[in-house]
C-alpha cells in the first residue's frame, strides 16, 4: 500500500511538468525577438571561431583514431557541450529570478508541489529545446563549412551529455540559490560558464 501510494504521488508530480512546459512555451513565443537574437548569437559564435580557426596550427590538434581534426571541428563539439551547460546554468537561475520579479515564487512554492518537481518543471522546456539547438548549430556549422559529421558518434555524445547533465543541474540549483540570496548574480553566472568552458578544454585543446 505504501509503495502504490509512492507511485502515485510521484505520477501526479510528473503529470504537473506538462503545464510548466506550456507556460515557458508561450513566454518564448510571446517574446520572437529574444528568439531571433539567441539564433544570431550562435551564428556570430560560429562566424568568430572560423576566424580564430585560421590561426591555429593544423599540427597542434590532437589526432582520434589516426585522423587529425580541424580545429572548427574540434571545437564544435565544445561549443555544444557549453551550450548545454550555459543553458542550463541560466534557465535554472533565471526560472527562479523571474518569479521572484512577477512577485510569484512564493506563491508557486506554497503549492502542494515538491520542490523537485519546481525545479524540474522550470528548465523542462529548456531540456527539450536544448538538443534541438544542439542540432542546429552542429547542422549550420556542417553546412557554412563542409564538416563531416559522423553519425556513429550521437549515441556515446548523448550518454556523455546526459552524464554530464547532473554536474550542471547542480551548479544551476547552486546558482538559483545565489539569486534567492542576492538578488543579482547573472552576470557571475556568465563569466562561470565562459571560465568553464576554458578550463575543460572546450574552445582550444588543454595541451
Amino acid at each position: 500500500a505504501d509503495r502504490s501510494r509512492g507511485v502515485s504521488a510521484v505520477l501526479a508530480e510528473a503529470a504537473k511538468l506538462p503545464a510548466f512546459v506550456r507556460r515557458d512555451v508561450k513566454i518564448a513565443l510571446s517574446y520572437r525577438v529574444a528568439f531571433a537574437s539567441d539564433i544570431f548569437g550562435l551564428a556570430v559564435q560560429v562566424l568568430l571561431f572560423s576566424f580564430i580557426a585560421k590561426l591555429i596550427e593544423p599540427s597542434s590538434l590532437p589526432t582520434y583514431d589516426g585522423t587529425r581534426v580541424t580545429y572548427l571541428e574540434f571545437v564544435a563539439t565544445g561549443l555544444v557541450i557549453n551550450l548545454a551547460v550555459g543553458t542550463l546554468l541560466h534557465r535554472v537561475a533565471g526560472a527562479i529570478r523571474q518569479e521572484q520579479l512577477q512577485g510569484t515564487l512564493e506563491s508557486l512554492l506554497a503549492t502542494p508541489t515538491a520542490t523537485a518537481t519546481v525545479q524540474i518543471g522550470s528548465v523542462a522546456a529548456t531540456l527539450l529545446t536544448v538538443p534541438l539547438r544542439a542540432l542546429a548549430l552542429l547542422g549550420a556549422i556542417a553546412l557554412a563549412f563542409g564538416l563531416h559529421m559522423d553519425a556513429g558518434g550521437i549515441l556515446p555524445a548523448a550518454v556523455l551529455v546526459a552524464a554530464l547533465m547532473p554536474f550542471a543541474w547542480g551548479l544551476g540549483l547552486a546558482s538559483a540559490a545565489a539569486i534567492v540570496t542576492f538578488r543579482r548574480g547573472a552576470g557571475l553566472i556568465g563569466a562561470g560558464t565562459t571560465l568553464l568552458g576554458f578550463a575543460s578544454g572546450a574552445f582550444f585543446p588543454l595541451s
